[in-house]
């Protein structure tokens, strides 16, 4: 089947994969990230599932007059108004509107004569550096209906064709308005909740948690009020008291404390506020037109978030831990601590150096060079060699040139935005510094930026038994040093394979860190790729 998909955010994204997967002829229209598809494919990391797709589907700019079995529409519900226009002119048997919808009379009006759907993907997610960080469960499912129908049954068996794979289910349902209705009620107040704890959900009291459930149950009794139907049918019981609603609260509390509510609630309060404001808005607007039963509980907290939705626009979590302010000052004010000069991780210097001697490069980079103990060590024993250095920190940008006395070209820099030039360094070595680093992923794109072609990455870092790095990760946030996360050998090989390394090697050289030697490919597709 011919599918066209707008939007690749983290819904559009997972939808599209899907469509993929399924064997369709899929194209995607992508503006602003259209270089950056084209040249990776679309990638998602399927966050609970501990696995990377890369999947490559057409990328355009706009969408064209090619006819098109079913056209995807997964927008944010004010981003969706403004592509009316182009939706309602394209060559298409059928058009589905996914996302969060409270203006369905505008769209209803504009697609008139188009057969059209609405739906709801239960997925959640964000985008981060290039790639789509995807929270699902092991079944995604698209609830989908009309405004006020259920879908024909060639509707059905056309959705369920282009959907043809295992792992994605269709739910077809006979009152979208009513789902989108419900939908708010369940969303709102735990959305409200997390702007009142600065998006950190693992803040979250019993009491909290229950007021969100009464703030539900409220506004679920409101809707019926007005005559609206429960949908999914049933889903009232859940906060009428009784067994279920001790499950549902119960749901709440470990999505709550664990990597659940980030994914699925949290990470879209900080990264769709626009939309929570929009949807915010617009309900507040159906309460004043359909007046009903008072809603204390919803009222209190609703008035939690409106801060954050006056400042939508320059909106950031204020718990957020600026990993690199706390690094670069830890770092200024201990230039010449142990914990600075590497000096319990020399002995694994001896690793990069077997590498470096059989290379014999022309130069080298280190990145988080710190007081320049690493290239003390390169200089003497590789003299020939040409050395730079980057660092966050000025002091030990300072005390590396002073180490070296101008044996160095020291840069003060962000291992994530590089002041240097494309394809410069033979190699690329990185020490014990990427524990550090909030957005790995920009870093070691960097670092492959700067590389020249049949050059070489060498990255050490920590690497210690799961229960060691459970509790080191727990403790990170915690420290002054800005350190971040303890990654562990999966995350290390998908930053390489993400930043477009072909060939990869992680050893164990101790039994607390490891060695990542990273090749970069002297030709675009075919040459020399040896290790």
């Amino acid at each position: 089947m011919k599918i066209l998909v707008f939007g690749v955010g983290a819904i559009g994204s997972l939808m599209a994969h899907y469509l993929c997967k399924a064997g369709n002829d899929v194209t995607v229209v992508a503006r602003s990230t259209y270089e950056e598809l084209n040249k990776n494919g679309l990638v998602i990391r399927h966050y609970l599932q501990k696995k990377t797709t890369v999947d490559h589907p057409r990328i355009v700019k706009e969408a064209d007059e090619r006819h098109y079995d079913i056209v995807f529409s997964v927008m944010q519900g004010q981003q969706q108004l403004t592509l009316l226009p182009v939706l309602s002119s394209l060559n298409a048997d059928l058009l589905v509107l996914v996302g969060n919808n409270m203006e369905t009379d505008k769209c209803e009006e504009a697609l008139k004569n188009m057969p059209h759907l609405y739906g709801f993907q239960g997925s959640a997610g964000h985008r981060e550096d290039g790639v789509t960080v995807a929270g699902r469960l092991p079944v995604t499912g698209l609830t989908v209906g009309g405004l006020n129908r259920r879908p024909s049954d060639p509707e059905i068996l056309k959705l369920k064709k282009a959907f043809n794979v295992s792992g994605y289910k269709i739910t077809p349902v006979d009152n979208m308005y009513a789902y989108y209705m419900y939908h708010i009620a369940e969303i709102m107040p735990y959305c409200y909740l997390s702007y009142h704890l600065d998006c950190d959900l693992k803040k979250a009291t019993g009491k909290q948690i229950q007021m969100v459930m009464d703030a539900t149950g409220e506004c679920f009794g409101y809707l019926k009020d007005q005559r609206i139907p429960v949908m999914p049918p049933g889903e009232d019981s859940y906060y009428a008291g009784g067994a279920k609603k001790k499950a549902m609260h119960m749901l709440y509390s470990v999505m709550s404390k664990t990597v659940l509510g980030k994914l699925m609630v949290s990470d879209h309060c900080e990264n769709g506020i626009r939309e929570m404001k929009y949807l915010d808005k617009l309900f507040e607007e159906y309460r004043k037109e359909h007046p009903g039963r008072q809603m204390p509980t919803w009222d209190e907290m609703r008035k939690w978030a409106l801060p954050a939705f006056e400042n939508a626009d320059d909106y950031a979590p204020q718990n957020t831990n600026d990993a690199k302010t706390k690094s670069r000052d830890y770092f200024n004010n201990h230039r010449r601590s142990r914990l600075a000069g590497g000096g319990y991780w020399r002995h694994d210097y001896k690793y990069a150096f077997s590498i470096i001697k059989k290379i014999k490069p022309e130069n080298l980079i280190d990145i988080g060079c710190g007081p320049g103990a690493f290239l003390s060590e390169v200089s003497r024993l590789f003299p020939d060699v040409q050395l730079n250095a980057l660092d966050l920190s000025e002091e030990m940008i300072e005390e590396t040139r002073n180490r070296l006395s101008g044996k160095v070209i020291a840069t003060v820099g962000d291992s994530e935005n590089m002041p240097l030039e494309d394809e410069q360094y033979q190699v690329v070595t990185c020490n014990m510094s990427i524990h550090h680093y909030p957005h790995p992923q920009k870093a070691v794109n960097e670092m492959y930026r700067i590389l020249k072609k049949g050059g070489y990455l060498l990255l050490n870092d920590m690497d210690c038994a799961s229960p060691i790095r459970a509790v080191a990760n727990f403790c990170f946030p915690r420290m002054k040093a800005g350190d971040v996360k303890m990654y562990n050998r999966d995350e290390i090989l998908e930053l390489m394979k993400i930043a477009g390394f072909k060939k990869v090697k992680y050893r164990k050289i101790s039994p607390f860190t490891f060695q990542c030697i990273a090749k970069k490919q002297r030709m675009d597709h075919k040459g020399d790729n040896r290790l």
